[in-house]
Formats: structure tokens, sequence, C-alpha cells
């Protein structure tokens, strides 16, 4: 993750621009990984709930902060949208949460139960459905306060990092439980990828609604396969504690590559 976004604030380096395309295919491993995490994380959790607090606090936080760090250097602009991946990890976890209590309470026949949380599933897709209203009716008042909320609280299916497609390929991974199908699954869909991108033919699935599959299809994106080796070894093991300093450190990693690439320059 370090690596790939390096690659992307500190290209304007020598050393960094001579091997940009080798800072980015090596960045590609990064996401998939948390993604695969992410789902191990989830299932072995003591509190699912508090898991998707935590996680959601942690969407805010990251997309206040860089919001700040945009405005103290006068950057803030109506299209200026922070990367923030939390979001995509955040309705990751929310779909699964819900999901699993569906099929929990429709097995119950608690058919009260299965409305409220299809309810509250609809409730998650406001953002998502409403999109286009909703972002006529902020950026025609120009006020980037409203904007900055949107986009912190409320953001749509179509704004997080790889959009909804990613969201998707978690919430497969989880429900396949056994490692060596959710390494068969990532791998076969990074393939899929692959081939479509270098046959040219994924110009109808890259239009499929909400999917936004085209971020995918490029050639450096391909490199994500690369994360399979990295899943084979993992053991079914807690590692260290670290989240909240993994929390602070993606908070705060991509700021402190440009002040040095500032102070550099």
């Amino acid at each position: 993750m370090t690596i790939d976004h390096i690659g992307v604030h500190a290209s304007k380096l020598p050393f960094v621009h001579k091997y940009y395309e080798i800072f980015r295919i090596l960045g590609r491993i990064a996401a998939p990984l948390f993604l695969f995490i992410l789902v191990q994380s989830f299932r072995h959790t003591k509190s699912k709930p508090k898991f998707i607090l935590r996680l959601w606090i942690a969407s805010i936080s990251v997309s206040l902060f860089n919001y700040l760090f945009n405005y103290y250097y006068n950057s803030i602009t109506l299209n200026n949208i922070p990367n923030n991946i939390m979001y995509t990890f955040l309705y990751t976890v929310l779909f699964i949460f819900l999901i699993e209590k569906l099929v929990v309470y429709f097995k119950q026949k608690n058919y009260k139960k299965c409305l409220l949380y299809i309810l509250f599933f609809f409730i998650t897709l406001i953002p998502t459905i409403f999109q286009k209203n909703i972002n006529l009716l902020i950026y025609s008042t120009n006020n980037y306060f409203y904007i900055i909320m949107k986009h912190t609280f409320f953001p749509s299916l179509a704004e997080v990092d790889y959009k909804f497609g990613f969201v998707l390929l978690g919430i497969l991974l989880y429900f396949l439980k056994n490692k060596n199908k959710q390494i068969l699954a990532y791998s076969v869909f990074c393939l899929l990828i692959i081939f479509m991108f270098y046959t040219n033919t994924f110009n109808f699935v890259s239009q499929i609604p909400l999917l936004n599959l085209n971020i995918f299809f490029n050639r450096i994106q391909c490199f994500m396969i690369l994360a399979v080796p990295f899943m084979i070894l993992y053991n079914g093991q807690k590692g260290e504690n670290v989240k909240y300093f993994f929390y602070i450190y993606y908070l705060m990693h991509r700021q402190i590559i440009m002040l040095l690439v500032f102070l550099i320059n």
C-alpha cells in the first residue's frame, strides 16, 4: 500500500518517476489482501456490530482528515473526493451482516425481523439509488460543507474505492468460508479480468450499472493476481493485534508522503 501511494504521490521525484509502473504494480497486491483479511477478521470477531461501528468511525475520520489536509493546501474542488478504501470495507461487512441476519430470521420464519433487515438494507442504498438527485441538490449550492458531509457520511457505492464490484467480491469470499475456495474464486476473478482486458471483450461488462468494473480493466490492475501467493500463505491464525496502528497509519501515511515530497522539492 505504501509503495503504491509513493508511486502516486511522489511521482515527481526522478527515482519514483523512473520506476512508476513498478511502484503501481506492486501496489496492486495491497487492496485484495486487505479485503481477504477483512472477511477473515469479520468471521472471527467477537462483536460484528462493534466491528462495523469501528470501521464506520475510521471511514469518517480518514475522510475528514483528508479534506482538512486538502483545505489547508487550498486544493478542495467540487470534484475532489479523497480516496478512502475504508468505505469499501464498511459496505462489505455491513452487507454481510445484513445478509446473515436475513438468513437466520428467514430460517426461523420470523418474517417481521426479515422485513426490518430488508428495510435496513434499502436505507444503506439510499445514497446510491438517489445519487444523481443528491449530487444535483448539493452541487447546485456550491457549498463545500454539504459536499464534504455527503462524501463523509453518505457515500454512494458508485463513489467508493473499487466500486460495488469489490464489495461483491468481498461478500463472495466471506460466504465461501473455505480458504482454498476463496483463493480459487479470487484467482478466477483475476484471470477473467486479464482475459477480457487483453482480448478487448470487457466493453459490455464494464457498462453494467453500479458495478463499474471498468476500474479493473487496465494493464496495471491486472497485476492484482500477484496477491494470490500471499493468500495461500495465510494459516488461519490470528496475527498481532495492530488494528489501531493500521487505522492511524492509513489515516496519515499519504499526507506524510506528500509533505516529504514537498520538502524535498
